[in-house]
């Protein structure tokens, strides 16, 4: 493209030289002609039309190719000026659309952003629903094991009974059931809070793969 731009800039330069050659033989050229033309006929006037006739012939042989050159280098200058505006006009359409691409890829930019940050904001509504089911659960486990030590408690202090020991061992079962079961939750609820998700979909996912049912959204 700088190659382009020096030569264009080159030629130019040698077409107003070439333009300005021309004008300057035309005037010389005007002047010498004048001046021997007057010598050569003793720079009278002649009242005489051939005269006038071959005059005019003369000045149009001598002046008429430095007058179709100066006219055609002048028409060349024209088109290379045509050219520049082209070329200029060209450049400033590119420099818009590529303001316009800028604007639209900054916008397209922002759009994502807010897009990101809706979709952050859905799954921070999602984890928090999610952890409220799992702190229900823990609660619900919480006193179901403290209501079944409290029944174990009262049994023994009724008396040591075949009848008693049985029921002892059967509430120390579900017992140590709500204990895995209170262990597993803290884990499980711990884990997702602090879990990063990109999506509600891959959190249901991960919920899922748990066993745990996850609340509707």
């Amino acid at each position: 493209m700088e190659n382009f731009e020096v030569s264009l800039k080159e030629a130019n330069r040698l077409i107003d030289s070439a333009l300005k050659v021309g004008v300057l033989l035309l005037v010389i050229g005007f002047v010498i002609s004048v001046g021997l033309y007057l010598k050569t006929f003793d720079g009278g006037l002649s009242s005489n039309a051939n005269d006038w006739s071959a005059l005019g012939s003369f000045f149009g042989g001598v002046f008429g190719p430095i007058i179709s050159a100066v006219t055609l280098i002048a028409l060349l200058k024209t088109l290379r000026l045509q050219h520049q505006t082209l070329m200029s006009q060209k450049k400033d359409s590119e420099r818009v659309i590529a303001l316009q691409n800028q604007a639209y890829q900054a916008q397209a930019d922002q759009l994502e952003i807010a897009n990101a940050e809706l979709r952050s904001a859905k799954v921070a509504d999602f984890k928090n629903s999610v952890i409220r089911v799992f702190e229900q659960r823990i609660a619900y486990y919480q006193h179901s094991q403290s209501d079944s030590l409290n029944r174990i408690n009262t049994i023994r202090s009724l008396g040591e009974t075949r009848h008693a020991l049985d029921s002892i061992a059967s509430i120390g079962e579900k017992s140590a059931l709500y204990k895995k079961e209170l262990e597993k939750l803290l884990r499980v609820s711990l884990i997702f809070a602090v879990k990063d998700f990109d999506s509600i979909e891959e959190a249901k996912n991960y919920v899922a793969s748990l066993g745990i049912q996850t609340p509707a959204v």
